[in-house]
C-alpha cells in the first residue's frame, strides 16, 4: 500500500506520562539538517502542514504557528516553551532530503515533565509526503489517546500522491505568504502557480493564491479590492472544487463574502472553516472580526478568546480580542489586552494605532500622543488606510496641521499607488470638512471599500 511505502522505517520508544491527560500540543519548527534553502522551505512547509493536519482534531488544542515560530531559534528548554505556550506536549523533529527521498525524525515530549512520550523515524519518497504527514497525525493522536472522528480518519488516510516539485514550490509560496511583506504576495503567487504547473489538481496551491490575493486587497490595502477580490474568489472556489474540506479556502471565501456584504454566506463559510479546522487562528480571528462588524460582540469575544488560547504570544491575535472587548464596551478588558500585546511586541504598529484610538475614545489625549508620534515617525512605511486613520487621530486631538500634512502626503502617494477612499474620508473628518468626508464615504460605498463594514 501507499502507507507501507511511505513509512519504511518506524522506531518506537514510548513513555507513559503519570496520569495527566494531554489536550494541547505545540509543533515546534522542524529543523532542516541541510544548508540547502529548498530543504529549509520544505521544513517550514512540513511544520505548517503538520500543524494544520493536527489542528483538524476538535478535541486537541494545537498552538498556532504564529506563536510557535518565535521558538525557531531559542535557548529555552521544553518545559519553559510548553509553559509559555500553555501546551501540555511538544512535538519536535528534523528533516533531511536527498535524491527525492525524505528522512523525518519526530519526538513527542510531555511539556510538564520533559519526558519523551514517543519517537518516530520515517523514510519516504517525496511524492508520498501527504500520506506521511497523515500517518504522523494519526500516530500522535493515538499516542496521546485522542479519538478521531470518522471524517478525520478518512482525511488522514487519503492516498493521493503529490508531485515532489509541486510540494517544493508550495513550501516556497507558503514561506512568502506568511512573511506578509510588501512584495511577498506576488512572490507567493508565482511559487504557487509553479506548483500548479507540476500538479494542476493541487488544492492547497489554489488556496494559497486566493489568500495572497485576499491579503493584498485587505490587510495590506495596497491593491484595489474590486480588482483583487474577484481573483481571490475564483481561486478559492477552485480549491474547494478540488477539496471541499480545505479549511483555508473556506475561511478565505468567508472573508470575500464579508467584503461583498453577503453576511449569511460569509457566516456559513466561516463556520465551515471553523468546523474543518477549529485550530486555525487566522480563520478564528477573521470570524471574530466578522461578528464584530455585524454587532454580535459577545460571540466575537468568545471566538477571539479561543484564538488567543491557541495563539497565546501573538500580538496581532491578542489585539483582535482587545478590539472585540473595545467594541463591546468592556474597556478595562480591552486595555489589558492591548497592554499585553505591547509588552510582547513593543514595535508592532497595529498596537500603537489601536492604543491611540483607545485613549482618544477615552479623551485621554496625552496618553494617545506617544503612540501617534511612534506611528508618525514611520509614516513612510504605512499603507494608505493607516495613514488616513493616523491623520484622523491627529485631528481629533486638535493637531489639525499634522492632519493637513498627512493629507498632502496621501494625495502625493495616490498618484503612484492605490489608496482606499476611506483614507481620505478619515482625513476630512479629522479636518471637520464633513461635506467632503461624505463625498469620499459615498465613493467608498460605490467601490465597496473593505474598511466600510467596520
Amino acid at each position: 500500500s501507499l502507507l507501507s511505502a511511505a513509512v519504511l522505517m518506524f522506531a518506537y520508544d514510548k513513555w507513559w506520562p503519570s496520569g495527566q491527560p494531554i489536550t494541547s500540543l505545540a509543533v515546534l519548527p522542524i529543523n532542516p539538517i541541510s544548508t540547502d534553502p529548498v530543504v529549509g522551505y520544505m521544513a517550514e512547509g512540513m511544520t505548517e502542514t503538520l500543524n494544520n493536519e493536527l489542528g483538524r482534531i476538535e478535541a486537541l488544542r494545537v498552538i498556532s504557528s504564529q506563536s510557535v515560530n518565535k521558538y525557531k531559534v531559542t535557548d529555552k528548554n521544553i518545559p519553559e516553551i510548553a509553559s509559555e505556550l500553555n501546551a501540555d506536549a511538544i512535538l519536535e523533529g528534523s528533516i533531511q532530503g536527498f535524491d527525492n527521498k525524505l528522512k523525518v525524525v519526530l519526538r513527542l515530549i510531555d511539556g510538564r515533565s520533559d519526558h519523551q512520550i514517543w519517537r518516530g523515524s520515517f523514510d519516504s519518497e517525496e511524492h508520498e509526503i501527504r500520506a506521511l504527514l497523515g500517518e504522523v497525525a494519526r500516530t500522535v493522536a493515538a499516542e496521546i489517546d485522542i479519538s478521531l472522528s470518522p471524517e478525520d480518519s478518512a482525511h488522514f488516510t487519503r492516498d493521493r500522491e503529490l508531485s515532489p516539485e509541486a510540494f517544493r514550490y508550495w513550501t516556497i509560496g507558503n514561506h512568502y505568504l506568511k512573511s506578509l511583506e510588501d512584495d511577498s504576495f506576488q512572490k507567493a503567487r508565482d511559487a504557487f502557480n509553479l506548483a500548479l504547473e507540476r500538479d494542476p489538481d493541487y488544492a492547497e496551491a489554489y488556496a494559497g493564491i486566493a489568500q495572497a490575493y485576499l491579503f493584498e486587497g485587505s490587510w495590506a490595502g495596497t491593491k484595489d479590492a474590486n480588482l483583487i477580490l474577484p481573483l481571490a474568489k475564483e481561486t478559492a472556489e477552485k480549491a474547494l472544487q478540488l477539496d471541499p474540506g480545505n479549511a483555508e479556502a473556506n475561511f478565505t471565501l468567508g472573508m470575500i463574502r464579508r467584503y461583498e456584504w453577503d453576511w449569511i454566506g460569509a457566516e456559513r463559510a466561516f463556520r465551515d472553516a471553523s468546523e474543518l479546522n477549529p485550530n486555525d487562528t487566522i480563520g478564528l480571528m477573521e470570524f471574530a472580526n466578522f461578528l464584530i462588524a455585524v454587532g454580535r460582540t459577545d460571540e466575537a469575544i468568545e471566538i477571539a478568546t479561543r484564538a488567543v488560547e491557541i495563539d497565546p504570544i501573538s500580538s496581532t491575535t491578542i489585539n483582535e480580542l482587545g478590539w472585540a472587548f473595545f467594541v463591546g464596551e468592556q474597556f478595562g478588558s480591552a486595555l489589558d489586552e492591548y497592554q499585553r500585546s505591547l509588552r510582547l511586541d513593543p514595535e508592532l504598529l497595529q498596537t500603537h494605532m489601536i492604543m491611540a484610538d483607545f485613549y482618544i475614545h477615552q479623551h485621554q489625549f496625552d496618553k494617545a500622543v506617544p503612540h501617534l508620534e511612534k506611528l508618525n515617525g514611520l509614516a513612510a512605511s504605512l499603507p494608505g488606510g493607516a495613514l488616513g486613520m493616523l491623520g484622523l487621530h491627529y485631528g481629533l486631538i486638535g493637531q489639525k496641521q499634522e492632519t493637513e500634512r498627512i493629507l498632502s502626503r496621501l494625495l502625493e502617494k495616490a498618484k503612484s499607488e492605490y489608496v482606499p477612499e476611506t483614507a481620505f474620508a478619515y482625513l476630512h473628518l479629522g479636518l471637520e470638512n464633513f461635506a467632503e468626508a461624505i463625498n469620499w464615504l459615498e465613493a467608498a460605498f460605490d467601490a465597496r471599500d473593505p474598511s466600510l463594514f467596520y
